[in-house]
């Protein structure tokens, strides 16, 4: 699919004309993220034809790249400065990127209703992301908050997702709804792994000293228990492989990790529900990747269990 997104774009004269933007595309691209397989993944389910998904999945390319040119400038890493492009020039290729993702949508061979849905589910998305990095840049002190912002984020652009790749396999209202449903879940999902998966990685992810809050830290920031102002003395300095190792311990310890365990579950539970709702051909590519995201996370904990 990404050879077939490099192509589709390659036709635009905005990707042929203005160099900066095609090489920032084709990074993406090049990095094969999953993210932008998702509708083609939801047509090997329903067995559409692949070339009717490539509108969509050209859309979240641009869509995707747009978010993460954004979430750069709000994070300050400086992922896209070997472009040699300064922060004005980024945000201005983001608002180009999503012109060009709703352009992309226009090119989807399928009536106006289906289209106009396809662009609402678009728009819902982008502003849903938005006012989630919106959020995120202030400080999360709070639970309710961390469940917002990844509601309104990662929820919200696989929920966008999941349903543009419904819609481009022509199916009907109610089954792209349980798709939008679906997608929520598992961008939640994947927010969860990522944060139990950071929070234990060896060396220190940067999430522990850059003032952001992944769910097991947040909890053991948070939530009482024996060793909560210990966690707290530390979180900062776990550049020292000791302090690391005992910080990731009081995760452990104190429930953290069971907790972000207990979440997935649940939200595996839901999204499993969800699936067998729905009327696909073959569900077995999206079982796939849920069940990718429980497994990697055992494997962590077990190898962190081992080391202590």
């Amino acid at each position: 699919m990404y050879s077939h997104v490099s192509r589709f774009l390659q036709k635009n004269k905005i990707f042929s004309d203005w160099r900066d933007f095609r090489r920032l595309i084709d990074t993406i691209i090049n990095e094969k993220p999953k993210h932008i397989w998702i509708p083609a993944l939801i047509g090997e389910c329903y067995e559409c034809n692949k070339e009717l998904l490539v509108p969509a999945s050209t859309c979240l390319t641009l869509a995707y790249t747009s978010i993460i040119l954004i979430d750069d400038l709000l994070d300050g890493d400086g992922r896209f400065s070997k472009h040699a492009c300064n922060p004005p020039q980024l945000a201005n290729m983001s608002a180009a990127m999503v012109a060009a993702a709703y352009q992309s949508l226009l090119s989807i061979p399928l009536s106006d209703k289906e289209k106009i849905c396809a662009l609402s589910i678009l728009g819902r998305m982008l502003i849903n992301v938005a006012h989630g990095q919106h959020l995120d840049t202030g400080d999360v002190t709070d639970e309710s908050t961390y469940w917002e912002i990844v509601r309104l984020k990662s929820g919200a652009f696989f929920a966008g997702a999941l349903g543009l790749g419904g819609v481009a396999c022509g199916v009907d209202a109610e089954e792209v709804g349980l798709l939008i449903k679906l997608g929520e879940e598992y961008g939640i999902l994947i927010q969860i792994h990522d944060d139990l998966r950071d929070s234990l990685e060896v060396p220190a992810n940067t999430d522990w000293g850059n003032g952001r809050h992944p769910l097991p830290i947040l909890f053991a920031e948070t939530v009482e228990h024996p060793w909560r102002d210990r966690f707290n003395s530390i979180r900062t300095q776990v550049e020292d492989s000791q302090l690391l190792h005992e910080a990731q311990e009081i995760l452990l310890r104190c429930g953290a990790i069971s907790y972000g365990l207990y979440q997935i579950e649940n939200h595996y539970d839901s999204a499993m529900q969800l699936l067998h709702q729905l009327k696909m051909k073959n569900n077995a590519p999206l079982v796939k990747v849920l069940d990718e995201l429980v497994h990697p996370v055992d494997q962590l904990i077990k190898g962190l269990s081992e080391e202590g």
